[in-house]
C-alpha cells in the first residue's frame, strides 16, 4: 500500500510538473507578421514543444503506473481476502506493471 501510495504521487507530480518545465512566457508573431522563430504559449511543456515523441511515451508509461498504483491501493482497501493466493497473485502482477511503468517513465 505505502509503495503504491509513493508510485501514485510519483506519477501524479510528473503530470504536474513535467519533465524539463514549462514555458513562462508565450511567443507568437508580432503585430507586423513577423515571423517568430519558436512559438510557444505559456504552460505548454517544454519538453513536449522539443521532442513530442519522448513526451507522448513518457505520457504512456506514466498513465500505466498511475493507475496501476491507484488499481493496487483500490484493491487493498476495498477489503480482498489477501490470504487467498489469487488476490495476492493480481496485487503482485499490478505492483510489476506499476514498478515497470514507473521504471519506462524515467528511462524515457
Amino acid at each position: 500500500m505505502v509503495v503504491a501510495s509513493l508510485i501514485a504521487t510519483m506519477a501524479f507530480q510528473v503530470v504536474v510538473n513535467p519533465p524539463s518545465e514549462v514555458w513562462k512566457d508565450t511567443i507568437t508573431p508580432d503585430s507586423q507578421s513577423n515571423p517568430a522563430t519558436d512559438i510557444h504559449y505559456a504552460g505548454y511543456s517544454i519538453l513536449a514543444h522539443n521532442y513530442p515523441t519522448a513526451y507522448v511515451l513518457i505520457l504512456i508509461a506514466n498513465t500505466t503506473g498511475f493507475i496501476a498504483s491507484l488499481s493496487i491501493i483500490l484493491l487493498i482497501m476495498s477489503g480482498l481476502p489477501i490470504w487467498r493466493r489469487i488476490f495476492m497473485s493480481i496485487l503482485m502482477v499490478i505492483t510489476w506493471i506499476a514498478i515497470t511503468a514507473l521504471q519506462l517513465t524515467y528511462l524515457a
